[in-house]
């Protein structure tokens, strides 16, 4: 993936063990198909979700491993080196450097030092805003309980934390309007003495004009582009008129098709009459629900005795639910596996053949 890769930001729910967890950014609307440069920049949560979901990390990304804010800032200080790892020490060690080339880093500094792509999520003015190339990120935790921000040049990383220490609510105050004030006057403070100057472009790398909702590169700028510094052998395969419906409208896949119903750009997006478009042979089959390692209890209280379990998936495309134990029923797209005591498996499979399996452990309560 580099910043041109598009994420869906899309209402999105995901289970683990504890049930299903449904993710919202943090202005509470979503935005359809980003680019992961828009995305990083302007602190949406949804697509860092769908984006650690895909490798596996899901529990990762919105706070779930715990780190002090001297780990965090060494882990920013590592992105500052490119990629270069060494622990918090006041004398010189060994460097180690990590596996990903150092062109990941250097995009990743871009994106995080570029004011004009944050600026639909923090304004053209924030705290963010330096007189010369600085990246930064902020972090605000629920109900505004403490927030961050941190960032680096070439010279300095910066982590801040701003909270109160009897753990209560901040009132409404976020990592850009917490943190970044403070961010901001340490490292004005830390270059007054020390010009700025930023990383040298890696080599073999191609400025593009990238379509902002679609990723796919463009002969020349226009008022949906902008412009990416990305490696030669990875750039986006250029626009097509199939990227495109008759009356000009971006197609979309069926994963968009709640949001598009629902608050969807209509005038701008429309859904490709495509089932199982290519796109999904990459698309992770996940089952929701049930949860993985659940025991499900069937209670004489319930409507039912609680014996109704709804099937979710997050993949976009056709798949069919089965199992060898369980009477599976499908209304209106909704599926629903009918319970009995016992151990069971519930299969799930794409058009492709592409299977995975849950096992569940049902009881009389």
């Amino acid at each position: 993936m580099t910043p041109a890769s598009i994420v869906p930001d899309i209402p999105t729910s995901f289970a683990d063990a504890r049930g299903e967890k449904k993710f919202i950014n943090y202005d509470q609307h979503y935005k359809g198909p980003v680019t992961i440069h828009h995305a990083l920049a302007n602190s949406l949560n949804v697509p860092a979700v769908r984006t650690l979901n895909a490798i596996g990390g899901l529990g990762l990304t919105l706070g779930s491993g715990e780190v002090t804010l001297m780990e965090l800032t060494n882990a920013y200080a590592s992105l500052a080196r490119l990629g270069t790892y060494q622990p918090v020490t006041f004398f010189k060690t060994n460097d180690r450097l990590a596996v990903t080339p150092q062109s990941s880093f250097w995009m990743l500094a871009q994106t995080m030092s570029n004011n004009a792509a944050r600026t639909a999520a923090f304004g053209p003015h924030s705290y963010l805003r330096l007189p010369f190339p600085c990246a930064a990120k902020t972090g605000t935790s629920t109900d505004f309980r403490d927030n961050w921000c941190l960032g680096f040049t070439a010279e300095f990383t910066v982590g801040v934390w701003a909270g109160n220490l009897d753990n209560t609510p901040m009132r409404g105050i976020s990592g850009v309007t917490g943190a970044g004030p403070i961010f901001q006057a340490t490292m004005l403070r830390l270059h007054k003495n020390h010009t700025p100057t930023w990383f040298k472009q890696p080599d073999d790398m191609l400025n593009c004009h990238i379509h902002n909702r679609t990723g796919k590169r463009l002969t020349q700028a226009s008022v949906d582009s902008i412009s990416l510094t990305l490696p030669i052998n990875n750039t986006p395969l250029p626009s097509q008129p199939v990227d495109y419906s008759r009356d000009g409208k971006i197609l979309l896949d069926a994963r968009y098709s709640d949001w598009l119903a629902s608050k969807g750009d209509q005038a701008r997006f429309c859904l490709t009459d495509e089932s199982n478009p290519p796109i999904y042979q990459n698309t992770p089959l996940r089952i929701l629900s049930p949860s993985r390692e659940a025991k499900y209890l069937l209670d004489p209280d319930l409507p039912g005795h609680g014996r109704q379990l709804p099937l979710k998936t997050d993949f976009p495309g056709e798949a069919i639910w089965s199992s060898p134990t369980l009477n599976i029923t499908n209304a209106n797209g909704k599926c629903t596996a009918t319970l009995i005591p016992g151990l069971h498996r519930i299969d799930l499979t794409d058009s492709s053949g592409r299977q995975t399996s849950r096992s569940i452990d049902v009881e009389d309560l």
